[in-house]
């Protein structure tokens, strides 16, 4: 009995020391409990996107678009706008942006190609209502028609000239027709030309001339020389002569000289003339110098002769 009495007894304190002391965690139970204190990788990278995105309201989103400045971020703001915006929102989505004052130039051309891939007449009639620009700051309308018209020329040339030519006269058409011919360059030369003379002499229309004569020249130098000397402002004349020669020099220097020295005149004779002699003696020196030994005594020979010398090159 009274061995019983002890067996009882000792159970009852081995039992009671078990049960006041802290269980045991085991791996398992410690790596649960750590992820449901700290989120995982996955979720921290969804919240730091969360964070980044744009959120709220188009305006909210256009707004932060306007005043971002990392290229990056600008980027990835325009991509998110636009694909939010439904190709049957485009017209009322331009509109809000318009009446909000919120103008950026990135997201209109995106809404405005989008808009013309799929109805070009619809955008452009959206155009036109826009206001001629009243001040250099105000060019809504120009930037309208110019993105309409690159979208029409990269699809079709004549179908963009021909829309452009309906157009009311006004400084925008003059940039619609700008834009094409500057698609025009490298595919039609000539068309680009035939564009550009048209036009109001300004810087932009300059560079496209000088870019158009002298991607002919590369192509037809005879043929661009020949359409180039009809031109009656004796300005632009100069200019596209000039631009030939340059462009010719690269694969005739002797015809590009000579021709520049018949058909220029006044300063940009001279400069063409010593431009093409000097990259001339580059590759053939001797014959560039015998070139200009023949040439009559004048200012373009002194200046030609100077250039010469400065490369190391004597005229005998």
């Amino acid at each position: 009995m009274l061995t019983i009495w002890v067996v009882v007894v000792a159970f009852a304190v081995w039992h009671w020391r078990h049960s006041t002391q802290p269980s045991a965690q085991t791996p398992d139970d410690n790596q649960t409990q750590t992820s449901a204190q700290a989120p995982s990788s996955d979720s921290q990278t969804v919240a730091a996107n969360r964070s980044t995105a744009p959120s709220g309201s188009l305006e909210e989103k256009v707004r932060s678009l306007l005043a971002e400045k990392n290229s990056a971020k600008r980027h990835e703001l325009l991509n998110a706008i636009t694909a939010q915006v439904t190709d049957q929102n485009l017209r009322s989505t331009l509109d809000q942006l318009r009446t909000l004052g919120l103008q950026d130039k990135d997201l209109n051309r995106r809404l405005l190609q989008r808009w013309a891939e799929n109805d070009h007449s619809a955008a452009a009639a959206w155009a036109l209502q826009l206001p001629e620009s009243g001040s250099p700051e105000d060019t809504a309308r120009a930037e309208a028609l110019k993105t309409i018209a690159v979208e029409l020329a990269d699809e079709d040339l004549k179908t963009a000239m021909d829309w452009a030519a309906k157009l009311p006269a006004s400084d925008s058409k003059n940039a619609a027709l700008l834009a094409i011919a500057n698609e025009a360059v490298r595919t039609d030369p000539l068309v680009a030309l035939q564009l550009a003379v048209d036009l109001p002499a300004d810087a932009p229309r300059d560079q496209l001339v000088e870019r158009a004569a002298m991607e002919w020249a590369s192509k037809d130098a005879t043929a661009a020389v020949d359409w180039g000397k009809q031109i009656s402002d004796e300005k632009l004349r100069n200019q596209v002569l000039a631009a030939i020669a340059k462009a010719w020099s690269q694969s005739d220097p002797a015809a590009a000289a000579t021709m520049a020295s018949k058909e220029l005149s006044g300063p940009m004779q001279a400069n063409a003339v010593v431009e093409i002699v000097q990259r001339w003696a580059q590759k053939q020196p001797q014959a560039a110098a015998n070139w200009v030994a023949q040439f009559p005594p004048g200012d373009i020979k002194r200046a030609a002769t100077s250039q010469l010398a400065s490369l190391g090159i004597a005229i005998k």
